[in-house]
């Protein structure tokens, strides 16, 4: 190296320039965090949607699809893996009523609340609520959330039948015992004979009105005990199956019919023996009432596949296949005439329902006109 050159040594850097670089490192860090943030909240969102049991669709001013979730899909048969986002929304949904109840919405600036019937394959009642919103994104939209509500509506018709058919059944004998009271009150005390008529009439009625008292109660603490769980315990399924059919063979008895019993005296089963003796004896006692003079009656019960088991077996007039669906419902009766001249409440058939149901088993029933009727309860023994 020659005394005459100079070395070049780097030129320090800026203090301004640091403070940018800073700067930017901490703005480029940030927006990494608030970009993982976002992506964060996005799958949450996913995750939130996909989960709901309630159908849910955002749709932008335009009417365009911004996001829809796995229920909405399924209710109006859109595949999971077909794209919609971005589509027109009555192209997704196809469903005149629901377009209009979209168009309501993003008029407004307030939720809206309407219910749906939607026919077709679903065939569904539902509860559609409609919410306006804005964003910078999409400026005004619209998000619907349907709720299946079909569930519901079947219990409010038959709380409604229910009052009904409770109001109607104990209408009749109150209106029975009032007439003829008022009647004897009127002078029919001074005959002995119709006195004892009418006082024997009025005894009948109440009668009727106590067992119809006692069934509803019964089928009270029945669903009570479906609710929280029915005291059950291990029981010789053959004894109980004597001590239900106790009653029914007083009135077997009377007309010669003969009660038979077909079960396996070492069989134990898991049950409420209070409920499943007041089931057998039901199923027994219209059995009974619905057989001729001189016929048979059969209990038989065994295990099947892990199932217990109990059949009724009459040979009765047998019941048409298309009352099959509607025999285990509260005061439902095949001959309404002949069922009330046989003392029946119209409660029997749905006390055992509910006992099976308690019993988490069920109940059916295989009848055919002229044939004879045999009911089965089965539940996990």
């Amino acid at each position: 190296m020659q005394r005459n050159e100079r070395v070049r040594l780097p030129a320090a850097a800026h203090p301004g320039d640091l403070a940018v670089a800073q700067a930017y490192h901490r703005l480029r860090s940030r927006a990494r965090e608030e970009l993982k943030t976002i992506d964060s909240q996005r799958n949450e969102l996913r995750a939130l949607l996909s989960g709901m049991t309630d159908a849910v669709i955002a749709v932008d001013r335009a009417e365009r699809v911004l996001t829809i979730n796995a229920a909405c899909r399924k209710l109006f048969e859109c595949p999971l893996g077909e794209n919609v986002v971005g589509r027109a929304f009555l192209e997704v949904c196809r469903n005149p009523h629901l377009h209009q109840i979209l168009r309501e919405t993003l008029r407004s600036d307030l939720p809206i609340v309407r219910d749906m019937h939607l026919t077709g394959q679903m065939n569904c009642h539902l509860q559609i609520s409609g919410t306006p919103y804005e964003s910078p994104a999409h400026r005004k939209g619209v998000v619907l959330v349907m709720r299946d509500v079909s569930r519901v509506r079947r219990l409010e018709e038959h709380r409604r039948e229910f009052v009904a058919n409770v109001s109607h059944e104990l209408k009749t004998p109150i209106t029975s015992v009032k007439g003829y009271a008022e009647t004897l009150l009127e002078g029919a005390l001074e005959d002995p004979e119709t006195s004892r008529r009418f006082v024997k009439v009025i005894l009948d009625q109440s009668n009727r009105l106590t067992a119809l008292v006692e069934d509803l109660l019964q089928l009270s603490r029945i669903e009570q005990s479906e609710e929280a769980d029915a005291n059950f315990e291990i029981n010789a399924l053959r004894p109980l199956l004597a001590e239900a059919l106790e009653l029914a063979r007083q009135a077997a008895e009377e007309r010669a019919i003969d009660i038979q019993i077909d079960c396996p005296k070492d069989l134990l089963v898991r049950c409420n023996p209070g409920m499943l003796e007041l089931a057998v004896r039901n199923l027994a006692e219209n059995a009974v009432k619905y057989s001729q003079e001189g016929a048979r009656v059969e209990v038989a019960a065994g295990m099947d596949n892990g199932l217990a088991q109990i059949q009724v077996k009459d040979n009765g007039p047998g019941i048409a296949s298309q009352h099959h669906e509607r025999l285990f419902e509260r005061f439902f009766r095949v001959e309404k005439s002949r069922s009330k001249a046989l003392g029946g409440t119209g409660l029997g058939l749905a006390i055992v329902k509910h006992i099976a149901q308690a019993h988490r088993g069920t109940v059916r029933v295989d009848s055919a006109v002229g044939i004879g009727t045999t009911f089965t309860i089965e539940w996990p023994g």
